[in-house]
Parts: structure tokens; sequence; C-alpha cells
């Protein structure tokens, strides 16, 4: 997730520059029409499939607290990144010397799961600081990214931070004051670098195109993937010894992926379900109002 908001603060970086008027029914109201839709319509989905992990949702009063009080649904990501967004445009007269290290500090608070009532608003302030580095350093990272783009530079840095991630998750770090944070400069670096070897190659062609076509797979991912699990839950064991539990990820993404780009034909000639009425519909958005 660092990534993803570094990736997406980038892409936002231009658009803090435009006026009020063409942003909120731009990038703004794109990013929480499909939110306010997704997570609706998931919500609905579970209120009659209930998912087992949280039980089945009830009723208008729970919808506002799942869906704007206490958000709990995976579509949160559309959410916080309409909230940067703004937050980026309101901010633009704080100088980045200032900017930079207060959210860096606040993300620092939040690894320790500072508001334990709900992991969407303690994102929000893990995550920020991730999107306004790329709102503010666009130009350093695409000229750090040309340095490291050579394929061992990036996988060693790829093993170091993966590796290090790995420690940190299986020791307990992972609450301690700042660790996530840190760890999310590396992951950020890292991804950076990768992206930056694979950009031209046979393996980065694909997933290109890939990128440039996930926004159906990100709407909907959350339903169909409950409903796979719900379909697999039955023939998976409890034994660390039992196989299926130890490909069931790796066929979950597999399955989930071939079943939405099936879906994904149909998903964009609805109107209004991959992008708002007021707008043309954008088929080839890897990240939600990329054009706002």
């Amino acid at each position: 997730m660092p990534l993803f908001f570094f990736l997406s603060g980038l892409l936002a970086s231009r658009a803090v520059e435009r006026s009020w008027r063409e942003l909120v029914p731009g990038r703004l109201g794109s990013n929480l029409y499909l939110y306010v839709l997704w997570a609706s319509l998931a919500f609905a989905v579970f209120s009659l499939v209930p998912y087992e992990r949280q039980g089945a949702p009830r009723g208008f009063a729970h919808w506002i607290q799942s869906t704007f009080l206490l958000p709990e649904n995976g579509h949160w990501y559309l959410l916080l990144l309409a909230l940067f967004t703004a937050a980026g445009k309101v901010l633009r007269p704080v100088p980045s010397a200032f900017l930079l290290p207060a959210a860096a500090a606040v993300s620092a608070v939040a690894c320790t799961d500072v508001v334990s009532a709900s992991f969407v608003w303690n994102n929000c302030l893990l995550l920020f600081g991730f999107f306004a580095a790329g709102l503010r350093l666009r130009t350093t990272a695409f000229r750090l990214s040309q340095e490291w783009a050579r394929p061992r530079r990036a996988g060693a840095l790829v093993l170091l931070v993966g590796t290090t991630a790995l420690v940190a998750a299986h020791s307990g770090w992972m609450q301690v004051f700042g660790v996530r944070t840190v760890l999310g400069v590396g992951a950020v670096a890292a991804g950076v670098a990768a992206a930056a070897a694979l950009s031209g190659t046979r393996l980065g062609r694909p997933l290109a195109s890939l990128g440039r076509n996930t926004l159906p797979l990100y709407l909907a991912h959350e339903v169909v993937l409950a409903l796979l699990v719900l379909a697999l839950a039955p023939a998976a064991g409890t034994s660390l010894t039992d196989p299926l539990r130890w490909i069931a990820p790796a066929l979950l993404v597999a399955a989930g992926t071939g079943v939405v780009v099936a879906l994904r034909r149909h998903l964009i000639r609805v109107p209004g379900l991959l992008s708002p009425p007021w707008s043309p519909p954008r088929l080839d958005s890897a990240v939600p109002a990329r054009r706002s």
C-alpha cells in the first residue's frame, strides 16, 4: 500500500494544481462516486451471502457506519485517494521541507495502530506521507528510478526489503513505532526500481498492459474473492500439511483475476459502473480517476 499510494501521488501531482471547479467533479467526484457505489454493492452482496470473517451486515445504520464512519470494506483505497487528493490541494502552499517530515512523523505514530476502531482511518494516517511524497518528489523519483533500473541493483533491493519485511512480520516488530513507515519507504524504493528495471522488457510489456486495465479488477475483487473463499473453505483442512492450505493464495489470485477479466467486457458496457455518469468511461485506467 505505501507503493500504491506513492504512485497515486505521482499521478495526482498535476491534478492538485487544477482549480477546485475542475478537481471536484473530476478526480474527487469520480473516486467518491466509485467508492460509494462499489462499497454499497459489496454491502448488499454480503447482506445476502455472509462472509464468515465478519458476519452479515444489516440495515441502513450499519451501511452508514461501515461505509463512512468506520469503513470496513475492500474499496477504502478510493475513499482515501479522494481525501488525500483534496488534502494535497489544500496543503499546496506548505513547503515540502515541513510537510513531508510532519507526515512521516504521523505515519510513525500510526504504526502503533493508534486508531484501533478503524483500520481504514489508521491507514489514512499511516499512508498519507507516501502519497504526499509522490506529489512532491515526482522529479526526484523518476531520476532515481533510472539510476536503479539495472536488474541486479533492483533485484538486490527487492530481496533486501522483502527479507527485512518478512523478519519484521514474524518477530512482531510491525507494531513498533516507525517500523512500518521505514519498511514502507524501502518497499517504495524497491517497487519503483523493479518497475524501472522491467520497463520495456519482454516481461514488463504484458505487466504494463495489465496495469492499464486493472480498474475492474480492483472494484470487483472483494466480492469475487470472498465468494471463491466460501466455495473453497469446505475443501480446506486445518493441518499445516494440507496442500490446499499452501496453494490456496495462488489459486485465489489466478481464479479471481480470471473471473474478473472474463467479466470486464460486460462491466464496461454498463453505464455508471466504472465511471461516473457525468464523465466519459475510462477503460484503460490503472488507477481510478487517473485523468480527472
